[in-house]
């Protein structure tokens, strides 16, 4: 007879979770990792837990993990799915930067491995690509990873010559097996490889520049701007003053329906503008047969009311064109009290008429035109919505190429975000170690982040691959006029 663990009651998981959470907060990650590993333990789909043993697990491999589980417990949930991307993409440079180490140490198995999963997790990582293909041993498979990097840029020298030199080296082993066979009988051995032929392609990719540089920004939480070190709930850098937060819009461009009702807006406003110009123009004593109707008002009153009453009808419609343009979320809210009371006031006035078949047929009219308005409006809601996202340095995850990297590291030249700058550009450097465009910039950037040993360094690698380049004078005259002036 066989008995059954009986399953733990859920108020004895709900207090190891309130203890690990406690625990937690209180900076006491040892104990709450073993308090939440019980509550994952004990209960599979406990949400809460795996989310809080994702913040108190030292390995990345282990917050990986936890995020994952996470996320199919509640897979629409977006916090999460960033925060996975965001772990997942420091792994990857993790197992990347551990990789390139275990080659240069001459550890081609270990760094075989760690390349491997990276380019299983990222099949456009190019720097992993063409180091794999320096410590793989099968010349097919080395020709696969540098046919893989030139997929990503086609303009990659290294991987060029590495690709060429690959090709030569099959050539000759198919020469030499033919050879070998037609002289088998014959008891020749076969002939050995030229000193050409003979070099090894794992040297190849160690003209890329080691990313130990890349170590001074590992930190996603260091400011953008000034890479000071911040905490993940700082919306303001505390050295520099720059916001942290950037407004994330749900539905990035314009839908056609956005489009559409600017363009209503648009005719509004200038129709608005018209009837402006035309109560302008009209003369006082013109008021004279409306002032009839209000005993109590001269002519000159009654004129000011109607050119008030145009002025502000005009600010209001090209207030309402200039928010919806812009995406204000009143102007949503706007629209979509005006589409509420259009419903009203139509239903109203089918209460009111409804005797009379016309009065019905233009209420019922109103009333479903102010329904499509509304259903119009409800369709516009998420080109209004936004949240608020921490701006983080790392990578941006849709630039994968040398160029992509250089453009974006100029672009966030231009923003004044030297420290995000400085990472993209530090990328654009070890794609391309043969192209001198971009490390002016980086030591710029460097220089600007007062890390003149750095920038030193960048201007260094700058001028050994063209030393007459201009650009590199100017960055050297603005570091020698910095020194001066410090």
């Amino acid at each position: 007879m066989t008995t059954e663990t009986p399953l733990p009651h859920p108020a004895e998981i709900a207090a190891l979770l309130r203890d690990g959470i406690a625990a937690a907060r209180a900076g006491q990650r040892e104990q709450a990792r073993e308090l939440l590993m019980q509550v994952v333990e004990l209960d599979r789909h406990n949400l809460v837990g795996w989310l809080w043993l994702s913040g108190v697990v030292d390995s990345l491999d282990d917050q990986e993990v936890c995020l994952e589980n996470a996320l199919i417990l509640d897979p629409d949930s977006e916090p999460v799915r960033r925060r996975l991307e965001q772990v997942r993409a420091q792994n990857t440079q993790r197992l990347r930067a551990d990789g390139i180490a275990a080659a240069k140490a001459g550890e081609r198995e270990r760094a075989r491995d760690l390349l491997h999963r990276v380019v299983q997790r990222d099949e456009g990582d190019l720097t992993a690509w063409l180091w794999l293909s320096g410590v793989v041993d099968d010349l097919d498979e080395r020709e696969a990873c540098l046919r893989s990097a030139l997929a990503l840029d086609l303009s990659n020298e290294p991987a060029r010559r590495g690709l060429a030199l690959v090709l030569k080296q099959q050539e000759f082993r198919r020469s030499t097996e033919i050879k070998a066979g037609l002289d088998h009988f014959a008891d020749v051995p076969p002939p050995q490889p030229s000193s050409e032929a003979a070099v090894m392609l794992p040297d190849l990719p160690l003209a890329v520049p080691p990313p130990s540089i890349l170590e001074e920004f590992s930190d996603e939480f260091l400011c953008p701007y000034c890479a000071a070190p911040t905490r993940p709930e700082d919306e303001k850098c505390p050295a520099c003053g720059e916001g942290l937060m950037v407004k994330v819009w749900h539905r990035e461009s314009r839908s056609v329906l956005m489009w559409i009702l600017l363009a209503l807006q648009a005719l509004i406003t200038l129709s608005a503008a018209s009837a402006l110009v035309g109560v302008m123009l009209v003369p006082v004593s013109s008021f004279e047969q409306a002032s009839l109707a209000f005993p109590g008002l001269n002519p000159s009153v009654m004129g000011l009311l109607f050119k008030a009453f145009g002025v502000f009808w005009f600010l209001l419609s090209a207030g309402l064109l200039v928010g919806l343009y812009l995406r204000w979320k009143p102007v949503y809210y706007i629209y979509l009290a005006n589409a509420v009371l259009g419903i009203l006031s139509g239903f109203l006035v089918m209460l009111g008429l409804y005797r009379s078949p016309s009065g019905l047929l233009c209420g019922g009219g109103a009333w479903l035109m102010s329904v499509g308005w509304l259903m119009l409006v409800f369709q516009l809601r998420d080109d209004f919505s936004y949240e608020w996202r921490r701006v983080t340095l790392t990578p941006d995850p849709d630039v994968r190429t040398f160029g992509a990297f250089l453009g974006r590291g100029q672009e966030y030249a231009r923003r004044k975000m030297w420290a995000l700058a400085a990472l993209h550009l530090q990328h654009a450097a070890i794609m391309a170690p043969d192209q001198v465009a971009g490390r002016p910039l980086l030591a710029l950037m460097y220089l600007r982040l007062n890390r003149r040993d750095l920038a030193e360094k960048a201007l260094a690698e700058a001028r050994a691959i063209r030393p007459n380049d201009p650009r590199i004078a100017e960055v050297q005259a603005e570091m020698d006029a910095a020194e001066d002036e410090g």
